[in-house]
């Protein structure tokens, strides 16, 4: 709240919470919601993420909020001027709790085109892959790679 607090400027600066994002230009059913999302006056834009867990989350090329950062400035049409990745992990076993990156407005491009990658590999049924990536997975439950018959 006190670092929200310390770049929202009211009267002059938008604030939006808990926003729905989408990027279904690149697919349909593309959509999140951020955190918190600050769209400075002159254009910069502020992803801020809380995380409570303990285990150490980066913010550098993180691709859930650069997912956030893409819907929230396409919502801004050309206005967009730059932007700026924030994770707030009070708990965080690093001993960071603000952690931050400006994403570089000359990568916008490219992780819109990882996504829509992403979203045609998800597609046409590419096969699963059993990885450290599967660690937080929700489906791991239920995953043939993680279950099997």
């Amino acid at each position: 709240v006190n670092f929200i607090k310390d770049i929202y400027e009211k009267d002059l600066d938008q604030i939006e919470v808990e926003k729905r994002v989408t990027l279904e230009h690149i697919h349909p059913d593309m959509f999140g919601t951020a955190d918190c999302i600050i769209k400075k006056s002159n254009g910069h834009v502020y992803v801020i993420d809380y995380k409570f867990g303990t285990w150490p989350v980066k913010v550098k090329e993180n691709s859930q909020l650069i997912y956030y950062a893409l819907g929230a400035m396409r919502e801004m049409a050309t206005t967009a001027s730059g932007c700026t990745l924030v994770v707030i992990q009070p708990r965080s076993s690093d001993g960071e709790q603000k952690k931050m990156w400006d994403f570089p407005k000359d990568q916008f491009e490219v992780w819109e085109k990882k996504f829509k990658s992403a979203s045609q590999m998800a597609d046409v049924g590419t096969p699963i892959v059993k990885g450290k990536h599967c660690q937080f997975c929700q489906a791991k439950p239920i995953c043939p790679m993680h279950n099997p018959a």
